[in-house]
């Protein structure tokens, strides 16, 4: 029985190669599962804070604001 030296190359680099899909495979697992919990979080946080009226009442302000001049603007061209 001969061990081949090509033999024993082929394996360490079988062994080489399935660590480093195992080792890239589990951060990729991991990434997904925390932008999948990040994501599910969010509407959380988002339903959670409270409306205050007056930011409420500052963005319609600013809003209208901002058409006035794009119509002031158009009336210039």
């Amino acid at each position: 029985m001969s061990i081949d030296i090509f033999d024993v190359l082929k394996w360490v680099a079988v062994i080489v190669l399935t660590g480093f899909f195992a080792q890239f495979g589990r951060m990729i697992a991991q990434y997904i599962v925390r932008k999948a919990r990040e994501k599910k979080e969010k509407p959380v946080q988002a339903s959670s804070a409270p409306n205050d009226p007056a930011i409420e009442i500052e963005k319609q302000r600013l809003k209208l604001e901002k058409k006035r001049l794009k119509i002031e603007k158009k009336k210039l061209r």
